[in-house]
């Protein structure tokens, strides 16, 4: 199998700016998460999990985005047939509690708008670097409250979160399109592409705009050169659970960029030799089953002690017979040397 080898993931590009993005960066990453998203619903998923530690750029051109990650992902039509909205309170707070939906946060099943709302939350935090609900997120019922107050207060909501004058206008008329989302209904991609455009083109930038490259270009340039750290740490608190099975888990997650970075080829590519390492005898008794009433092998024997004294059995025995038909052949000679010459 081959697969595009991709670069770093948007998180690293976060945590080594301060914890926030420029606001081009923001709205570019936007509408191509927007092109992903709608190609993912076109084939009946949804993804459920979009945040900057699953968005990938390619290793040489960042201007491709990927989304990765697909753990969460949910089939939300399956057969042509939307799932119906049924709160559940076992899967209540299902994915990553900053990030996911109203709808999960109550148990709902994921669904188109859902994976909207979770990218309006991520360029919320991309343009601010925090969510006003970050210190209660070992609260999920807090953070839910939150949530519901943000969307409530549009659009100054937005405004007094990020501070972020260009940007912020845009990200609220996105927020509005999709506030106006029912449950089943299908996002209409294009008008939500043109929201995010047009705050481009009032920031003097289009989509095409190699500021992406920039960024990423900068971003190298940090990881080589052993930049100080000049982001906090944060601690989230994530609940995964498997949608149709509701087995479900709680795990903390430490976000911190001191992970080493792995930059000279023989990081990358250790030797070989250090790979391919001589494998160990398994530590395992044989099981035996013989069916012969006369077999006295004992069941603690060694198969290798068998196998030496079976061939050393056998080398006796064919001592034996290379002897006694050899025997039988002289005397068989001298029978025939009597009857011939001295009768």
């Amino acid at each position: 199998m081959v697969v595009d080898r991709l670069g770093t993931d948007l998180q690293k590009m976060q945590n080594n700016n301060s914890g926030r993005l420029p606001a081009k960066t923001v709205m570019q990453i936007g509408i191509r998460m927007l092109d992903v998203l709608e190609y993912i619903h076109e084939h009946e998923y949804v993804h459920g999990d979009i945040k900057a530690g699953n968005i990938l750029l390619h290793s040489l051109d960042a201007s491709k985005v990927y989304l990765a990650d697909y753990g969460l992902s949910y089939r939300y039509c399956p057969n042509g047939k939307h799932k119906e909205y049924k709160e559940d309170p076992r899967k209540c707070h299902n994915g990553t509690i900053e990030f996911t939906s109203r709808d999960a946060h109550k148990g709902v099943a994921p669904s188109r708008r859902g994976d909207l709302e979770i990218l309006a939350y991520c360029m919320l935090n991309w343009l601010s670097g925090k969510l006003p609900w970050d210190h209660s997120l070992r609260d999920p019922s807090t953070v839910l409250a939150s949530k519901t107050k943000l969307w409530d207060d549009l659009p100054n909501s937005v405004i007094k979160s990020s501070g972020e004058k260009d940007g912020c206008q845009g990200l609220a008329k996105f927020m509005a399109e999709v506030s106006l989302l029912s449950y089943d209904e299908k996002p209409n991609y294009a008008d939500l592409r043109r929201i995010l455009c047009k705050a481009l083109y009032r920031m003097g930038t289009s989509l095409s705009s190699p500021l992406l490259n920039s960024l990423a270009q900068s971003f190298q340039k940090q990881s080589v050169g052993g930049g100080k750290k000049n982001y906090s740490q944060k601690t989230a608190v994530s609940t995964h659970r498997n949608q149709d099975t509701g087995n479900f888990g709680t795990r903390s997650v430490k976000e911190d960029s001191s992970s080493v970075q792995k930059t000279s080829h023989a990081d990358l590519y250790p030797d070989i030799q250090n790979i391919h390492k001589p494998m160990r005898k398994p530590n395992v008794s044989p099981i035996h089953n013989y069916n012969k009433a006369g077999d006295k092998i004992p069941w603690n024997t060694d198969p290798s002690d068998v196998l030496e004294r079976s061939d050393l059995e056998l080398h006796e025995q064919h001592r034996r017979d290379i002897y006694k038909y050899g025997l039988a052949g002289s005397v068989l000679l001298l029978m025939i040397y009597y009857l011939i010459y001295v009768l």
